[in-house]
């Protein structure tokens, strides 16, 4: 059964037990973007500390975090939509009461009052755009005075020429990875309708209206981009 159907992408019973070998081939960025999420966790993990993460997929940023943490009393919840993944995620952590997950639509997820951190790594950019603006409207309200959104995309260039250089470089790193040119052409065709990337500047905007007025990109890479937002 091919994982790739036309402008249909899901995160189902095909995708969920290889995701995290696909993600891995499908972002050569993954690792970094990982490391360096993981890492500013440290200023917004207090003893106590609520983090979400939404698109939560197999738990492996939440898993990442508590690693890195293992000596507080963090409460980490994993909201996602596909019931498949979050059977993964569970199994991963074999009951681990610190864990929570949510197998809901993000755009209904009711967020913990004063939550210390939320997550959106690669997720925001498969809603549409105004449910993407409510779910962060959503976040900000819900965040702590000095809690923190950290939020990675796939983003559009200004510049059609350039976004066709990324695009291709995209495809030739991707035939490194293992993919073939078949592969690949029918990912791009799954993903239409489906994924909704906006420009750094529109997500930016976004992230100014909700209320965000300490917003840094800490991550570029071609046309994937990681924002620090505090509150």
């Amino acid at each position: 059964m091919s994982i790739y159907n036309h402008s249909n992408w899901k995160f189902d019973e095909a995708v969920a037990p290889i995701f995290d070998q696909h993600v891995r081939q499908s972002i050569p960025a993954y690792e970094g973007i990982q490391e360096s999420v993981v890492h500013m966790t440290d200023f917004f993990c207090p003893q106590n500390a609520t983090v979400v993460d939404l698109g939560s997929a197999t738990g492996e940023t939440l898993h990442r975090i508590q690693a890195r943490h293992q000596n507080k009393d963090l409460t980490l919840i994993g909201v996602d939509e596909s019931r498949e993944m979050v059977k993964v995620a569970m199994g991963k952590v074999k009951g681990d009461t610190q864990y929570c997950w949510v197998p809901n639509r993000i755009q209904e997820y009711q967020f913990p009052e004063k939550t210390d951190l939320v997550l959106a790594v690669l997720t925001l950019q498969f809603l549409e755009p105004d449910d993407r603006e409510q779910v962060i409207n959503r976040i900000y309200s819900k965040l702590k005075k000095g809690g923190a959104f950290l939020l990675v995309e796939k983003v559009y260039a200004e510049s059609g020429r350039i976004q066709d250089i990324f695009n291709q470089i995209y495809h030739d790193q991707k035939e490194q990875a293992g993919f073939t040119t078949d592969e690949i052409r029918q990912k791009d065709q799954s993903i239409r309708g489906v994924m909704n990337p906006l420009t750094q500047e529109d997500n930016e905007e976004l992230l100014e209206r909700a209320g965000f007025k300490q917003t840094e990109v800490f991550m570029k890479h071609f046309h994937f981009c990681g924002w620090l937002a505090i509150k």
